[in-house]
């Protein structure tokens, strides 16, 4: 099966490809299924995953060889599902999966953890579960085609903005079109830990998830106003790759207990904390509350509290207001892969992995940045992360 985003984006390059590549003495196109039906048997579908729930289309299929173009298109969920159709009878064959894709869109966070950051490129590694993955990076320069027949192409991309001329001719995962927080700087906001003092104040911020992952962040700020994130607790109740441990309320309540040796001021959440669950259970906020976790209700105007990461990343003469400690690895991991969302360009897209976004900006509203303040004392040492 080779897969596009959308339909319309399926025919204009896959199926129309095909049916200039395919010679018509292998087999014949089947418009009506959407496939190519070759003379020894084999079959190749077309398939496409708009939506979320696209996926269950595919839930009795058993293909040995998926294909997806454009895979940063699509999201870690549906990637991860059709990995489950990836499968075989014939002790001959071996079960493959390969994708093409540039840097940005929504999936730009999962497709670099998974394949760009973990080993240097070419390198074929083995996961844990026994499979094999390798990164090969490609650039316009690596297309004879290209090069010999539209040698323009090249200025032609040179002319796009920065960022996203950076990914299209260079391949550069760092920076790509549509990234939200361009501000974000690894050398500048990540550093190493140290012991945050007694008397800064404390925040918690909870962004919990019912069917996608929960996120908490520990911050706290310094007598000059600047926020540190010293601590990250990332989770899910079903296991997705990337994202940790699997628990239900309770024990992540009972977790975050664990995971704290100091006095925590404030404790915000997401307000649908405080959803009904069905008609008698108690809320996230209420089970919480029973283990001595006491929550208000964060600020959730997504724009402003939007805004206010903008802020707190802004640097000034190579200081910031806002430092994440290096074990925050999370959330150093999806910030700066945040884009925008397609139909409300404003604002992050709510389909990305934003949950320790979402953490963050209920954090930074419980203390926003004064908007007057005095000059950050230089006497604080901030070790910073100069690789990754």
């Amino acid at each position: 099966m080779l897969l596009r985003r959308t339909y319309p984006e399926l025919e204009k390059s896959l199926i129309r490809a095909s049916l200039e590549w395919f010679p018509s003495e292998i087999g014949q196109y089947k418009d009506n299924k959407k496939r190519w039906e070759i003379i020894n048997g084999s079959i190749i579908d077309f398939g496409y995953i708009q939506n979320r729930d696209d996926v269950f289309l595919y839930q009795s299929a058993e293909y040995d060889y998926i294909g997806f173009d454009e895979l940063t298109h699509f999201t870690e969920q549906q990637y991860t599902y059709l990995l489950s159709r990836l499968r075989t009878t014939n002790p001959n064959i071996k079960p493959v999966i390969r994708s093409a894709t540039n840097p940005g869109g929504r999936g730009h966070a999962f497709v670099k953890s998974r394949f760009v950051d973990p080993v240097e490129p070419y390198q074929i590694w083995e996961t844990p579960e026994g499979m094999t993955r390798q990164f090969i990076p490609a650039t316009v320069f690596d297309n004879p085609h290209i090069m010999e027949k539209d040698p323009e192409y090249i200025n032609r991309l040179k002319s796009l903005p920065e960022d996203e001329m950076r990914a299209l001719l260079y391949g550069d995962w760092d920076s790509f079109s549509g990234q939200v927080f361009k501000e974000f700087d690894h050398k500048i906001h990540v550093i190493k830990p140290f012991k945050i003092p007694d008397m800064w104040p404390k925040y918690m911020s909870l962004d919990w998830g019912f069917a996608a992952p929960f996120a908490i962040l520990w911050g706290a700020v310094g007598p000059d106003q600047t926020l540190y994130i010293y601590r990250e607790f990332y989770g899910c109740k079903d296991h997705r790759p990337n994202v940790g441990l699997e628990m239900d309320a309770r024990e992540v309540a009972l977790h975050t207990i664990s995971k704290e040796n100091e006095p925590v001021n404030i404790r915000v959440a997401d307000p649908s904390t405080w959803a009904k669950r069905g008609h008698d259970g108690p809320t996230i906020a209420e089970i919480f509350a029973e283990e001595g976790l006491y929550m208000q209700r964060g600020d959730n105007d997504r724009i402003q509290g939007k805004m206010a990461v903008h802020d707190r990343l802004k640097v000034d003469d190579s200081e910031a207001s806002m430092y994440i400690f290096q074990n925050c690895r999370n959330l150093i991991r999806t910030l700066p892969s945040l884009t925008y969302d397609d139909r409300k360009p404003e604002d992050v897209h709510r389909h990305s992995e934003d949950h320790l976004y979402d953490a963050l900006r209920y954090l930074i509203m419980a203390r926003p940045l004064h908007m007057t303040r005095k000059k950050r004392s230089r006497s604080i040492s901030r070790d910073r992360v100069t690789g990754y």
